[in-house]
């Protein structure tokens, strides 16, 4: 069985975004603190 996958998200640590963003990843929702470091939900839309 295939499964579609549309959008991969991860938790980036705030100061990598550009990284993320620089391979077509979008912010998602505002910086929170995750194991006491400052991260932000980004995502990409997978490519049909």
């Amino acid at each position: 069985m295939k499964k579609k996958i549309e959008e991969i998200s991860l938790h980036a640590q705030e100061y990598v975004m550009n990284f993320y963003k620089n391979h077509g990843y979008k912010e998602r929702g505002t910086v929170f603190l995750e194991a006491g470091i400052k991260h932000i939900e980004m995502f990409k839309i997978i490519e049909k």
